[in-house]
Formats: C-alpha cells, sequence, structure tokens
C-alpha cells in the first residue's frame, strides 16, 4: 500500500503501519531471545518434520500437544504461539517495527509497561505446582487472583470517566499538588495512607476513599486528581477536583459573616473552574459541543461538599443555631454547580450528602456532655450534630427532586453517606469493626483525640489494626468505614434511586465486601515487625513474594489513565479475541473453539487461534486497557466502553464474490466490508443522538486494522491456485484495506494501526505441503534448512502432517510451546504473537512509531493470568 499518498491526503491522521513481517523475523532469525527452541515446528499437530500433517490437525484426528508451547513459535501449525504473538508485539510497542514508532505517537501514554518477561499476569500460574504451600501462601495466590477479577481484566467499565468535585472526603492528592510539604496538612505525611498504599499521598485516611472504592467498582483506575495531571491522555478515565478543606461557598461569604477563613480555602466555584479548563483541553479546538458525547457517558459526583462551611465555624466557637442559618447557601451552591454541569451535557450525577457529624470523635471530644440526652442512645453519637446533618441532607434531598422535574432526562443520584456510615455505627461488627467512635490516630482520651496531640503532630499514637477503628484521625473515617459506606452505596439502600437500577449495563460491579482488591499483597511487603505472615520455608516465602509484586505491578498499573481510551480491531483469526465463537457457536469444524486452543493462558478454547494471547491482546495490556471485547458479545453502550473487535477468524479483505468471479471456490466467510458495517452498529450506541457527537471518542481511539489479507491468499493457495495468479489479487486486496481507512478517517478516526502480513514461508503448513528438496528453495539464515515443528499437531519435521492437526485426530502438544514460534499448523504460538507486539510497541516496526511513554519493559509486566490455575 502507498502509505504516503495515504498521509499526504490525512496529515492531521496518524497512519502506522505495523511490520508484522519484520517482528516475526526477528524470532526465527533469533529465536533463542525469545525463550524459542522449536520456531518452525507446531506445538499442536499431527506430527512430521513440522508438527503437523495432512491427516491431523490441531484439535482433529489423532493430534498431540507439545509439553510446553512457549518453546514454539507456532501453536497449531497455521497460526502463531502465544509466545510468538507476545514476541511480535514487543517489536511493535518497542522495537523498530512500527512506522513511524508507536511510542513516538502515543505521547501522552504513560503506561506502556513490560511484555517482555514469562512474569506477567500469570505470575502464580506455577504456584499450584509447587506442594506443600501454607495456607497464608494459599490466601495471597487466592488475593491475587480476586485482585486480578477486580481489575476488570475482561470487563469494560460502566462509564468511560468518572469527574468528582468535594473536599477532604474524597481528595485524592490534589492537595499535596497545591500545598506540596506544607507542615499544617497532616495528610501530606506519614502516618497517614499506611494501611493501603504505605506513603502519605493526600488522602485523608489511613487508606483509600469512597471514590477509590466506587471506581474500583465500576472497572476504572483511581480517579487521577486534577492538578496530577497535565495532558488530555492523563484524564483519559476522569479526574478528581476535590480538595481537602474545600468548602461550598467562598471565603468571602464567611468573612462577611464574621467566620475567619483563609485566603488560600478551595471552594466549589473554583473546582468547576478547573473542570472547566479541562474540558478546553478535553474537547479539541476548545469546542464545547464537541464534549457532549464525553459528558453523556461520564459519571459526575458532585461532593460530599458543605462539611467544611459548617466545621471551621464550629471550630472557631459560632452557635449551631447561627450555622443553621448558612444551610439554604451552601445548598443552592451545589445545586448551581449540578445545573451548569447539565448544561455541559452531564447525564449521570451522584450527589452525596453529608455523614453524621455527630459521631466524629473530635466532635464527641469538644462538645462532650453531661447530659445524657444529648447523645443517641444505641450508639453514643452527639444527637443534635447528627440533627443538624440530617437537616442539611433534607434541604438537599429536596433541591435534588425540584432539580429532577426541571431535567428529566438526567439522573440524578442522592448518595446517602449519613445512611450508609449509620449502618456502621449500629452495626459495627458487620464491618469488622470494634471502636467506632474511637480515633485509630491521634491522642489519649475516650475518643482517642486530645486538644494537644492530632495525628501526625506531637506524641500521637496509632492503634495497631486501622481496620478494626471506623474514624482514622478524629476527624476523617477510616478506610474501612469508607469502604462499608461504598458497599451501602454500591450495594444497599443508600441512593435515590439505587445506583444498581441505573447502572443495569453495567455487570461489573462486584461485592467490595468479599474482594480482596488491589491491596493484596502489600502487608507481606511492608509487613510489621509483629509479622503478619511467618513461612519457615524460603521457597514458600519466594513464593509469595512472587505474589505479592504480582499485584503490586496491577495496581500501579491501575493508577495510571490509558493512552487510549478505546481500541476498536479489524482482522481474521490474528487478531479475532472470540467472535468467531459467537458467531459459529459449537461448529467442530473450526478447531479454535475446542481445546488444546487457550491452554496456556485461559486454559480453555476461547475463539482465539493460538495456545494463548494474540498481538492484540498484549497491545491492549501494554496499553493499561483491558482486554478488547469481541463485538458479538456485548449488546449496550457499557460493553464498549474500551472498543470493539471486530475481527472473525477466516475473515478476508475481499468478498466471496471477487474470488468466485475469477474461478476460485471459498466457502461464504466475512469480510472486511462486513466488519466495518458491524462497525457501524456500535458508533449508534455509542452516539444515540447524532454521529457528530462520536467524532471526540473517534479521535481519542486507536484503530488496529488488520492484520487483513491473509485469507485472501490462503483460501487460493490451499485450493491449489499458482502464487503467481494470487499475486494479481493483492492490488485489490490492498485498495480495500485503504478505503477502510478513507471511510474511518472521515469518520474522524485519527490513529490508525496498520498491520503487514506475516511471513508465510515460515509456517508449518506450508513447509509441509510445499516441501522441497531444492536447497535455494530456503532462506539459510532462518534455519529452515532444519526444520522443527509446530507445538500442536501430527507429527513429521515440522510438527504437522495431513492426517492430524492441533484438535483433530491423533494430534499431540509440545511440553513448552513457549519454545514453538508456531502453535498449530496455521498460527504463531503466543511467544511469537509477544515477539511481534514487542517489536511494534517497542521497536521499529511501526510507520510511523507510537509514542507512549508507558510503554516500558514488556517483561515486567504481572498480565492477567494470575491465577488460573488455583
Amino acid at each position: 500500500m502507498n502509505w504516503k499518498n495515504l498521509r499526504k491526503l490525512h496529515p492531521d491522521v496518524a497512519i502506522i503501519y505495523t511490520d508484522y513481517y519484520g517482528a516475526a523475523m526477528e524470532i526465527f532469525l533469533s529465536p533463542e531471545q525469545f525463550g524459542i527452541e522449536d520456531p518452525l515446528v507446531a506445538c499442536c499437530g499431527g506430527g512430521g518434520p513440522y508438527g503437523v500433517s495432512a491427516s491431523a490437525g490441531c484439535g482433529y484426528g489423532e493430534y498431540k500437544v507439545c509439553d510446553d508451547p512457549s518453546k514454539y513459535a507456532s501453536w497449531d501449525g497455521f497460526h502463531p504461539s502465544e509466545a510468538a504473538y507476545k514476541g511480535i508485539a514487543i517489536g511493535l510497542l518497542q522495537g523498530p517495527y512500527t512506522q513511524p514508532p508507536i511510542a513516538s505517537i502515543t505521547d501522552s501514554c504513560l503506561q506502556i509497561i513490560g511484555l517482555g518477561s514469562s512474569a506477567e499476569r500469570k505470575v502464580i500460574y506455577d504456584i499450584t505446582r509447587l506442594s506443600g504451600l501454607s495456607p497464608p501462601a494459599v490466601v495471597l495466590a487466592v488475593a491475587v487472583v480476586l485482585s486480578a477479577a477486580a481489575s476488570r481484566a475482561l470487563a469494560a467499565p460502566c462509564y468511560p470517566r468518572v469527574f468528582c468535585f468535594g473536599d477532604s472526603l474524597t481528595d485524592t492528592g490534589n492537595i499535596a499538588f497545591l500545598y506540596g510539604n506544607d507542615s499544617r496538612r497532616p495528610s501530606l505525611w506519614p502516618p497517614y495512607g499506611e494501611t493501603f498504599f504505605h506513603r502519605a499521598t493526600g488522602r485523608s485516611s489511613n487508606g483509600r476513599l469512597i471514590i477509590d472504592f466506587i471506581a474500583e467498582a465500576m472497572g476504572l483506575p483511581f480517579v487521577r486528581p486534577y492538578w496530577g495531571g497535565q495532558t488530555a491522555g492523563n484524564f483519559a478515565s476522569g479526574a478528581n477536583f476535590a480538595v481537602g478543606g474545600a468548602t461550598a461557598l467562598s471565603p468571602e461569604f464567611f468573612r462577611e459573616r464574621g467566620v475567619p477563613m483563609d485566603d488560600d480555602t478551595v471552594h466549589l466555584d473554583m473546582e468547576m473552574e478547573w473542570f472547566r479548563d479541562l474540558l478546553g483541553m478535553l474537547c479539541t479546538g476548545g469546542d464545547m459541543d464537541g464534549c457532549k458525547g464525553m459528558m453523556n457517558q461520564s459519571l459526575f459526583l458532585v461532593g460530599e461538599i458543605g462539611g467544611n462551611d459548617y466545621n471551621l465555624p464550629l471550630m472557631s466557637g459560632m452557635s449551631i443555631e447561627k450555622i443553621r442559618n448558612f444551610t439554604p447557601s451552601v445548598i443552592a451552591k451545589i445545586s448551581s454547580i449540578i445545573t451548569e454541569l447539565i448544561g455541559l451535557g452531564a447525564k449521570t450525577l451522584v450527589v452525596p450528602g453529608n455523614i453524621p457529624i455527630g459521631c466524629i470523635p473530635m466532635y464527641l471530644m469538644q462538645f462532650e456532655s453531661d447530659k445524657k440526652e444529648d447523645y443517641e442512645p444505641k450508639i453514643g453519637c452527639l444527637r443534635w450534630m447528627n440533627e443538624f446533618s440530617q437537616y442539611h441532607n433534607k434541604l438537599l434531598v429536596d433541591e435534588l427532586e425540584n432539580l429532577r422535574k426541571l431535567h428529566p432526562d438526567v439522573t440524578i443520584i442522592y448518595a446517602d453517606y449519613y445512611g450508609a456510615a449509620m449502618e456502621v455505627f449500629l452495626s459495627p461488627e458487620r464491618f469488622g469493626i470494634e471502636d467506632p467512635l474511637v480515633a485509630c490516630c491521634g491522642g489519649r482520651g475516650p475518643y482517642g483525640v486530645s486538644a494537644s496531640v492530632r495525628c501526625g503532630y506531637g506524641e500521637y499514637k496509632v492503634c495497631d489494626d486501622p481496620a478494626k477503628y471506623a474514624s482514622w484521625d478524629g476527624f476523617h473515617p477510616s478506610e474501612a468505614a469508607y469502604k462499608g459506606i461504598a458497599i451501602g452505596l454500591l450495594q444497599g439502600s443508600y441512593t435515590q434511586p439505587p445506583i444498581v437500577s441505573i447502572t443495569n449495563s453495567c455487570p461489573q460491579i462486584i461485592g467490595l465486601g468479599s474482594s480482596v482488591e488491589h491491596k493484596a499483597m502489600y502487608d507481606f511487603m511492608w509487613q510489621r515487625k509483629n509479622g503478619f505472615l511467618y513461612l519457615r520455608e524460603k521457597r514458600r516465602a519466594a513464593v509469595v513474594v512472587l505474589a505479592a509484586v504480582a499485584v503490586l505491578l496491577s495496581a500501579s498499573q491501575a493508577l495510571a489513565a490509558p493512552c487510549y481510551p478505546r481500541v476498536f480491531s479489524f482482522g481474521d483469526s490474528l487478531t479475532d479475541t472470540g467472535n468467531i465463537a459467537f458467531l459459529y457457536g459449537n461448529d467442530s469444524r473450526r478447531p479454535t473453539l475446542w481445546p488444546p486452543y487457550g491452554e496456556t493462558f485461559f486454559h480453555r478454547a476461547t475463539g482465539r487461534a493460538s495456545n494463548g494471547r494474540l498481538i492484540i491482546d498484549f497491545i491492549a495490556d501494554a496499553l493499561g486497557l483491558p482486554f478488547v471485547r469481541p463485538y458479538w458479545s456485548g449488546r449496550t453502550a457499557g460493553d464498549f466502553a474500551h472498543g470493539a473487535n471486530f475481527a472473525v477468524g477466516g475473515a478476508t479483505a475481499l468478498s466471496p464474490d471477487f474470488y468466485r468471479e475469477r474461478g476460485v471456490h471459498v466457502r461464504d466467510t466475512v469480510h472486511l466490508d462486513m466488519e466495518m458495517n458491524w462497525f457501524r452498529d456500535p458508533l449508534g450506541l455509542l452516539c444515540p443522538d447524532d454521529l457528530a457527537d462520536c467524532n471526540d471518542m473517534m479521535k481519542q481511539s486507536l484503530f488496529l486494522v488488520g492484520e487483513i489479507g491473509g485469507n485472501d491468499y490462503n483460501h487460493p493457495l490451499i485450493g491449489g491456485v499458482s502464487i503467481r495468479k494470487i499475486r494479481s489479487f493483492t492490488p485489490s486486496v490492498i485498495a480495500e484495506v485503504s478505503s477502510t481507512i478513507t471511510e474511518l478517517i472521515g469518520l474522524g478516526a485519527k490513529t490508525l494501526v496498520v498491520p503487514g502480513n506475516l511471513p508465510i514461508g515460515c509456517i508449518p503448513y506450508y513447509l509441509m505441503i510445499f516441501k522441497s528438496g531444492k536447497k535455494e528453495d530456503y532462506e539459510p539464515e532462518t534455519g529452515i534448512e532444519n526444520p522443527l515443528a509446530a507445538c500442536c499437531g501430527g507429527g513429521g519435521p515440522y510438527g504437522v502432517s495431513e492426517t492430524a492437526r492441533c484438535g483433530h485426530g491423533e494430534y499431540k502438544v509440545c511440553d513448552d510451546p513457549q519454545l514453538y514460534g508456531s502453535w498449530d499448523d496455521y498460527h504463531p504460538s503466543e511467544a511469537v504473537f509477544k515477539a511481534i507486539a514487542i517489536g511494534l510497541l517497542r521497536g521499529s516496526y511501526t510507520q510511523a512509531p507510537l509514542a507512549c511513554p508507558q510503554i516500558t519493559e514488556l517483561g515486567s509486566s504481572v498480565e492477567y493470568k494470575v491465577l488460573y490455575d488455583l
């Protein structure tokens, strides 16, 4: 294809050629670099020199599967192994196999991580193969599994972005950027953050906040503090504008009423101004109308806010009666912000009420009373203060009802922080809490706080187990309390309307109560001297350390926003992540639907034509995204929040009619025009009102157009058509690919990756059927003069045969697919796919290169696999 022509026609579009051929040849030329021993032998197939045969294929006949697919470049004699796919991915992401280099395009992407080693998300793959693990080690292993599940490896989030406003109950770090090392801000210093992050992050707790649990439950990274980002890519999953100490009303309001207030106090209008500035960055060209699609699909958390409008006057000695007069103004300010957000296109807003301030240890100490009637009998909280919180909440609920009437097409959810928190105080044992009214970190006294000592100041003390306390520092809830509130909101009756009824297209709101979440192994790496774990055997300890590292790396990736919010991909079996399973069901003629396909990573057949993952899986992983969902497995806009995969095994670029008109028999197959038609369907879901609203989404998405065209040659080749005649089809194939690219650009696409074909002369099946006695027919530098075998196939010099194919007949599977370049008679192994991905992401095999700072070591990533074997 003449890329220069397309680039000249569309100079504002990044069209990246990905050199699958070059990245794959790296594997065949230097297989040992990728841990591959048999690059030309299929792991799964019917035997023979290439591991394939005419009578047995992978999954058919008497096929056999190699012991270790990671040692093979071919999985089934036709498709690469996972090891090969991984090698290709490394070549693309980190090598010279994209033109221009992919790393130069994705300059706003921080999390392209390492794909290159066998640690991956796999990590604890071998745990169950080790005998005698202690119960703690098993618990840790399960933790990793649950963490992987919680990270939504295979699910798209309900909302692509979350934007939140508020104070210290929501601030995930803005205070650190705004106030630096200010010693008056205790949340900037230890012991804040010790339970989860093991460092102070600016969060006013020992660990996570409600917003962290909500983001996690919805399959999103922790929401990035606004002041912690610089580019649009940093905010691909939203932004947090909340700041510790923020008020709803401005300092002037309080000064006019005799309440002292610092000039640098952040208030809600300031946070809203920051949001408008961010929209200018996210909306290309500053066109706010172009942001409506993004606003429609985002979740907005407006609050909790207003607490400090009462706390600061209360602490200065103002009476509760006078402070009560401020509440209508506070509610009016919140309402005005909600109204402005709706005007900008917001469709789903969550508005929290205040927590029960009468249960705050600092107030319990400061306003301690001898009057029994001042306290609530069941829990010991100050009655009059809780009544004030309820007064604020009642006015807020009434105002939200008015707003619903004015905006019937907008979902405004009241989040009852008060009710959810009272569950914790009324039944603390349900949440593992023993001391709901005592601060974990602070001074002495009945409530764990004192006037002279505060958490982080003076001779403060920290409790042994913060999980047993509802208050962290006497003013802010503990992580355990925040988690209890989040459970009440996400799973209980403390949202009006219930959040579950709103997010009915969101299958992945999980049970936070039982999940081990990202933390998992933090306590092993940072265990106290009294010991959380005690493992007598070094071998067991090493396993647990590995598990700990797995979760740490997985969690660290979750904190970064992806380079591209969505990936859309088109192609054939080299890219199909499961559409074939939905289109053809249990068709016995489709071996990828049956074992041993998928055995290395998924431990089940997923429709992928490999023993494990494909290049697209490694690319998505390296970009910090979930695996791309097959188009035919989704139904709602939420299902396609991270994009969609339209590729189908066996697909061609040209229609079957093209070949029939030229005397070439092909069965009815999916072709590129069909995949493009499917793409238009989710556009209707993602842009329900106007396709023009999709421009912003298209601009921010990554498009993978191919590999496609391989089957336009494979079908005729296998049918006996001469290579000379097949060569005449190539201009038409290229023209079809070009027309698809042009149409995508017309719809708004700005970054397209277009792969070339693999070196088909290295495919074991072809090595078998076109075997030659002429030395000059083979390329000496690839080692083809000494043919090896596919991992899965029917035996023979290439591991393939005419009578047994991978999955059919008496096939066999190699011991270690990682050492093979071919999985079956047609497809690379996972090792080869990985190597190609590395070549694309890291090397020079994309033109232009992808510029994404997150593309780091592909080999050190922990990846999704984790504990499939457990």
